[in-house]
């Protein structure tokens, strides 16, 4: 269950990250905190932060502080769809 959990939530912040940097950019500066998305995603930051290193380690996107650079929008696609 935890594992569909975090998949979901995964899921989820792709998604966010997506529609956040609109069709045509591949960088933006968060609007919010990883503490504020923790909260409106309903999780805690560290789980958060978990799945944000799981898609940094696959190499689908950079984040330092809140600035967000999309690397594979194809594969970040494929998993707000999963």
């Amino acid at each position: 269950m935890k594992i569909h959990a975090l998949l979901k939530l995964k899921s989820k912040i792709a998604l966010y990250f997506l529609t956040v940097c609109g069709p045509d950019s591949l960088y933006v500066t968060l609007p919010l905190s990883q503490g504020q998305l923790a909260e409106r995603f309903g999780v805690t930051r560290p789980s958060l932060a978990r799945v944000i290193a799981e898609l940094k380690q696959e190499g689908v996107l950079e984040l330092e502080n809140r600035d967000l650079q999309i690397i594979d929008r194809y594969k970040l696609q494929q998993i707000a769809n999963e």
